[in-house]
């Protein structure tokens, strides 16, 4: 099995290593990474990255325009395999992440797949809330109403083409669209515990924490009972590196 992975970045300058070292460190390595840059990124995250092409079979490509969304696409339209990770660019994996993850797929034949997320902090409240995001949300809405996490989605390419791909219209939650899609569309989904993401409290720390989670309750409520959020200006909410 082999592996495509792709991250989108803008400005990552202080984050991009953590991943791309993470990577370099794998214990599974037949998989290349596509770095896909967006045109509006004003930083050092290409010089950086560009340090592991020793290390990585690495690609680093500028995006014909920005958003999270076109990007990811993009970066699936020129991976060279059929096995395709997203990953955002502020996240950090153990060594046996790919390793899990390809003995996960060898033996379930699935189409798209997540897991759990845990943030990098020490602070105990922090790490509760993310746990009642992971086993109170995520594991409670697997079955009827699946989500997929943009820190890590694995997706099947010829699936994930045939559902239409990450929608660009949409401006928030199109990780979980895609989910949702998929599944309504009779495609297999898995969530795992075991590996896990962890990821950066960046957001958090700009909003804050009281901001961050009304903002992510109005955003869940106007998800699940108007639509998909096409309209950026509803919640105002500050994606910071993987911009809209």
């Amino acid at each position: 099995m082999k592996i495509s992975i792709v991250i989108p970045t803008l400005n990552e300058e202080k984050y991009i290593e953590g991943i791309l070292s993470s990577l370099a460190d794998q214990f599974f390595t037949d998989f290349e990474v596509l770095i896909i840059n967006s045109p509006k990124t004003t930083d050092d995250t290409v010089k950086i990255a560009s340090k592991f092409r020793d290390k990585l079979d690495l690609h680093i490509l500028t995006s014909p325009q920005g958003g999270v969304s076109f990007q990811r696409n993009y970066g699936a339209e020129k991976a060279s395999h059929e096995h395709i990770i997203f990953f955002d660019a502020d996240i950090l994996v153990e060594p046996l992440f790919l390793a899990k993850i390809v003995l996960f797929l060898r033996n379930n034949p699935i189409d798209i797949l997540t897991c759990w997320n845990i943030p990098i902090t020490k602070s105990k409240k922090d790490k509760m809330m993310f746990w009642a995001f992971n086993q109170l949300y995520m594991e409670n809405v697997k079955k009827v109403n699946p989500v997929a996490v943009g820190t890590f989605i694995y997706v099947n390419k010829e699936s994930f083409e045939k559902a239409g791909k990450f929608s660009t219209e949409i401006v928030l939650a199109e990780d979980f669209e895609l989910a949702y899609r998929m599944h309504k569309l009779g495609y297999k989904y898995a969530l795992l515990k075991d590996p896990v993401v962890f990821f950066s409290l960046r957001r958090l720390d700009k909003l804050g924490r009281v901001q961050y989670i009304v903002t992510n309750i109005k955003a869940g409520f106007y998800y699940y009972f108007i639509g998909p959020i096409k309209d950026y200006d509803l919640f105002k909410y500050d994606m910071d590196g993987n911009v809209r």
